[in-house]
């Protein structure tokens, strides 16, 4: 040895990986032995959504789901999203992976149909932090702050004029860089909502129902700011209309804008009419404080507080209000008072007609909407208007749950 040289380590025979992938295969291993989680799901599964072979009987019961055939581990789950023919599954190292109809290419290079879940080859060089879909487009933000989208692109929700680009199979930067980063994009069923850092939201694609919050006729495929926001801290996005969470000096706000036909924007429809074509503040009972999550269903919205309040109010035809009262629709903002006070509400899901939250014991509870089993009760009676506090066929402490249209998914430890 050389003086001065450090002392070399013993060769190991065998040891043909970094130390860094070893590492990275232990903490696995811990996780999958020592942290053992499942995903279940259930609802409409006639495109194999589920992650089981396609049916034309929907799953009134949850099923695990096996996601260990795609090597995907159940911890590492953030994010489950799902369209009337698809669900993607985003997972803490930012990999996509998709199952369904592949008729747009929602799904890439893979089949056309599958109810198993693969990677989605068309963002292999990117890092995704966050999905949204909605029908057959795709929207995703990347580590390094961009806005991609890929699917339909009939009303330029893409950000590319739809008579030039009908539909893409390859992702398309729609917004965003390092410099001005997108922090989250949502996804309507023909329009797109984007917000940046800096607090400001953008939309583009059909404005038919006045949902790109600001003047324009039939669509604009180019991402243009909603002039009217500022320090918008999250979205979310509806079939027509959308939310926003903007921060004030001393509380959080509401704010929404598009199709209110039944008062999913927060507002009465037969005083203020069914669109709004400007963002205006929802009216809130309580003080909306940092850390609040916005949600949107189809034609209805919830807000979940930091105290674990859920608020819920829009179309209510099918029971996903979960109040008492057989009103078609409630246009402002509703605590859910059919929960006990010591169960408050973890997290939520709102799909087509149907709520899903966990309790902060763990349990799973759905109301709304069970034709297709999407309250996961075992039949297909419809509507449930209460809060079923049943496991839903879960026996299992949940620490996340999705809703997307007909489909609930939960995952737990």
């Amino acid at each position: 040895m050389q003086v001065g040289s450090a002392p070399q380590a013993p060769v190991q025979e065998g040891l043909d990986k970094p130390p860094e992938t070893e590492k990275k295969i232990e903490d696995d291993e811990f996780k999958r032995v020592y942290y053992p989680k499942f995903v279940y799901s259930w609802g409409l599964n006639n495109y194999g959504q589920l992650g089981r072979p396609k049916n034309i009987k929907p799953t009134l019961l949850p099923k695990t789901v096996p996601i260990e055939d795609a090597e995907i581990l159940a911890v590492s789950v953030t994010q489950i999203v799902t369209t009337p023919g698809n669900t993607f599954i985003l997972t803490d190292l930012g990999v996509v992976y998709g199952n369904g109809v592949n008729n747009i290419r929602q799904l890439a290079g893979g089949e056309f149909l599958s109810h198993k879940f693969y990677k989605l080859d068309n963002l292999e060089d990117h890092v995704v932090k966050e999905l949204s879909v909605f029908w057959d487009t795709c929207y995703a933000v990347t580590k390094t702050g961009v806005a991609l989208g890929w699917g339909a692109n009939a009303y330029g929700q893409l950000g590319r004029d739809p008579a030039v680009m009908f539909s893409a199979r390859a992702p398309v930067e729609m917004y965003g860089s390092p410099e001005n980063p997108v922090v989250q994009v949502a996804g309507g069923q023909r329009h797109c909502v984007i917000l940046t850092k800096k607090g400001r939201v953008l939309t583009c694609g059909d404005f038919k129902n006045r949902q790109l919050g600001r003047t324009h006729e039939l669509y604009d495929y180019v991402p243009r700011e909603v002039e009217t926001l500022r320090n918008v801290k999250q979205i979310a996005a509806g079939q027509h209309h959308n939310l926003a969470l903007v921060r004030t000096r001393n509380e959080m706000k509401v704010y929404a804008w598009g199709w209110n036909k039944d008062g999913q924007c927060g507002d009465n429809p037969a005083t203020t009419g069914e669109h709004a074509p400007v963002p205006f503040e929802v009216q809130f009972s309580v003080t909306i404080e940092k850390g609040a999550i916005l949600k949107c269903g189809w034609r209805h919205s919830g807000l979940k507080l930091v105290t674990g309040e859920l608020f819920l109010w829009g179309d209510n035809k099918l029971g996903q209000q979960g109040q008492e009262e057989r009103i078609p629709n409630e246009p402002f903002p509703k605590r859910i008072k059919n929960l006990s006070s010591d169960e408050e509400v973890k997290d939520f899901g709102l799909g087509l007609g149907h709520t899903v939250v966990i309790l902060k014991s763990g349990m799973v509870v759905a109301w709304g909407d069970n034709v297709d089993g999407c309250c996961g009760i075992g039949h297909q009676n419809s509507p449930v208007i209460m809060p079923l506090k049943i496991c839903c066929g879960i026996r299992r402490i949940s620490t996340k749950v999705f809703a997307g249209y007909k489909q609930s998914f939960a995952v737990t430890i």
